[in-house]
């Protein structure tokens, strides 16, 4: 489900889903999911899991949304571009990449402007075209891949992304003139190493994921915002809130002959942010505020095994165990069981069923 502002919405959830970027989690920012761009370039594969995860996915998986980066082959490769549009729309972006022995790296860069960032607020019922107001906005992104192969049994990936995004929000010009303005940046960096034997496989990863989220209401906004239950006095409303979270997973695979195998796992994460919310009446009178410090932990350990005794059957359990902290809530813990029983009738149907304990808790 697409919202009118563009995020998708996957079974109409906002944001309860995980992405994996090569492997390694990128945990959600502020605004709710992953705001980062990704050139069509360095993408090799997007695997969306809705339904029957295994114990390895653990806190938010209304889906689970697994990207798989690739670099080009071939020696050193540049391409730049640029485009004009309507609604004084530009952008431009410049691609470098290497793939060349044991070593190689892809490099992204974009910047898109436009005097229409989201949907315009208002419609014209009689031309039947939108109305645009206050609704400029600017997006640049940065993506770069670095990938190192010393054997034919491993490789490490570093994967590092940055964006920031500004745009003044838009208005119904009938409701009277307003000046508000938003900024995103958000990025995170990923490092993975992957180790494969005859019948075994480790994958040992860290990550770093950043963001921070500043609203700034204009000079001359008319007051709307009010705290229950005082009625009579609005404010306006400004936020400033930033966060860093450091983790790490590590997972070791067995397979013992065909159709068996087994997985442990561990994840780990600690989130730490600040935020700043102050208010101010018409007259410039300070109102409610809220400026603190925020921290915040998860732990999992999972173990799962997939069994396919013939091609048209299969059996997937597994258990995790999450530990979950956050301000103001505590500690929280669960013991989560899936199963989940497939059959193959032919290649393109499939037939399951399902059993999932889930372990959702509050945002840090």
């Amino acid at each position: 489900m697409r919202a009118p502002t563009g995020e998708v919405h996957i079974r109409g959830q906002h944001a309860e889903y995980t992405y994996y970027v090569d492997g390694v989690p990128v945990p959600a920012g502020i605004s709710g999911s992953l705001n980062e761009l990704f050139d069509p370039e360095v993408v090799n594969q997007i695997d969306f899991q809705t339904g029957g995860w295994d114990a390895e996915y653990g806190n938010k998986n209304t889906a689970v949304v697994n990207v798989n980066t690739r670099i080009p082959t071939g020696g050193f490769h540049l391409d730049a571009s640029n485009y004009n549009g309507s609604f004084t729309s530009n952008g431009q972006s410049l691609n470098l990449s290497t793939n060349s022995g044991k070593f190689g790296f892809f490099i992204s860069g974009a910047r898109q402007v436009t005097d229409m960032r989201q949907e315009p607020v208002v419609f014209d019922p009689v031309s039947n075209v939108p109305v645009n107001y206050h609704n400029n906005g600017q997006d640049i992104f940065g993506f770069a891949k670095i990938q190192f192969v010393p054997s034919d049994r491993d490789v490490v990936n570093l994967d590092v992304s940055r964006s920031r995004t500004r745009f003044a929000v838009p208005f119904d010009s009938t409701q009277g003139l307003i000046d508000d303005h938003q900024q995103d940046v958000n990025g995170f960096v990923n490092l993975g190493w992957r180790h494969r034997s005859n019948a075994s496989e480790l994958f040992a990863s860290a990550f770093f994921r950043d963001g921070s989220l500043a609203f700034t209401p204009g000079l001359t906004d008319e007051p709307s915002f009010i705290f229950y239950p005082d009625t009579t006095t609005p404010y306006n409303l400004t936020e400033d809130r930033n966060f860093r979270t450091v983790g790490m997973k590590l997972d070791y695979t067995l397979r013992v002959h065909h159709g068996v195998e087994f997985k442990v796992g561990t994840l780990a994460s600690s989130t730490s942010g600040h935020e700043d919310f102050e208010t101010v009446d018409s007259a410039g009178n300070p109102g409610p505020a809220s400026n603190s410090d925020l921290k915040g932990s998860d732990v999992g350990v999972y173990a799962q095994t997939a069994l396919a005794p013939s091609d048209r059957w299969e059996l997937r359990t597994g258990v995790r165990f999450d530990n979950h902290h956050a301000p103001f809530a505590g500690d929280q813990h669960q013991v989560s069981p899936r199963v989940k029983l497939s059959f193959f009738p032919n290649p393109a149907n499939t037939l399951w069923v399902y059993y999932g304990r889930l372990f959702i808790p509050t945002n840090v």
